[in-house]
């Protein structure tokens, strides 16, 4: 990987990296350039976007340099990592739930999809969702997006 790809995958971990660099990099090396003209063309739409590529190789750059470059820059920028989440919890993390949903569940909760409304919403890890969960993602993120919001045993 080139170097300074490297130097700002380290940084970006901190929150540290300015956005100006990532599309700076993305920009000036010939080899990302593609990326960056299929970024600048998609970030501007409600498009979602699936990022593909081994550890490693910047994925979290190009999802917050798409962020950044949408009309979506202004909101939340909310990343969940699907591996480290149980498959029991995974449906509450992502789309909430209300008061006596289940044991122990006292206050209405909001997902990760309502937290990043008006945002973006990153799923890293994706791979690793139970397969029963795929139809639910697919209404939350296409044309079903009041999904979103139906927290679990919402009588709406």
């Amino acid at each position: 990987m080139h170097d300074n790809l490297k130097r700002l995958v380290a940084t970006s971990a901190t929150g540290m990296a300015p956005a100006s660099s990532t599309s700076a990099l993305l920009r000036s090396n010939p080899g990302l350039r593609s990326v960056w003209h299929a970024l600048k063309m998609v970030a501007p739409t409600n498009s979602v976007v699936l990022i593909l590529g081994e550890t490693g190789t910047g994925k979290e750059l190009i999802a917050r340099a798409f962020h950044d470059g949408s009309p979506r820059e202004h909101g939340r920028y909310v990343k969940v990592n699907c591996a480290a989440i149980p498959s029991g919890l995974i449906e509450n993390e992502l789309f909430g739930h209300e008061p006596r949903a289940f044991t122990g569940a006292l206050a209405r909760t909001d997902g990760r999809f309502q937290q990043a409304h008006g945002g973006t919403l990153v799923l890293d890890e994706i791979r690793e969702l139970p397969l029963e969960l795929q139809p639910k993602l697919s209404g939350a993120s296409g044309t079903g997006v009041r999904a979103c919001w139906q927290r679990m045993h919402d009588p709406r």
